[in-house]
C-alpha cells in the first residue's frame, strides 16, 4: 500500500500524505502544457533539475476537479512566483487574478528602468 502510494506520487496522479488524488492524464497534459509553455509567466526564467517549473491552476483542481486538465485553467510560473502571484504568500490561499498579475508583474519586469 505503500509502495503504491508512493509510486502515484512520483508519477504525479496522486498526493503522498493526503489531499485530492489527480487524474491520470496529468502527467501528460502537464508535459505538453510544459512544452508550450516553458518560461515562468511572471520572471521569464525556465526550469532547473532542481528548480523545476510549476504548472499553476487559476481555478484550483480541489474547487472544479473539471477544470484540471483544460490548458486555459493553466498557468507556468517557478516556484518563487507560484507562491507569491498565484497563492498570494499562503499555500491555503489562491489568486482568482493569478493570470492577469502574471501579466502585470512580467510587463513591470520587462519595461523596468
Amino acid at each position: 500500500m505503500i509502495f503504491q502510494r508512493i509510486k502515484d506520487w512520483l508519477r504525479g496522479t496522486a498526493p503522498l500524505l493526503g489531499g485530492v488524488g489527480r487524474s491520470s492524464k496529468w502527467p501528460a497534459v502537464r508535459k505538453v502544457f510544459l512544452a508550450g509553455h516553458p518560461n515562468c509567466e511572471v520572471c521569464g526564467g525556465n526550469g532547473t533539475f532542481l528548480k523545476p517549473l510549476n504548472i499553476h491552476h487559476c481555478v484550483p483542481y480541489h474547487i472544479s476537479p473539471e477544470l484540471e486538465l483544460l490548458s486555459e485553467n493553466l498557468l507556468t510560473v517557478c516556484r518563487e512566483h507560484h507562491f507569491f502571484v498565484c497563492h498570494l504568500n499562503s499555500w491555503k490561499s489562491w489568486n482568482e487574478k493569478a493570470r492577469e498579475d502574471a501579466k502585470l508583474w512580467r510587463d513591470k519586469i520587462i519595461n523596468r528602468p
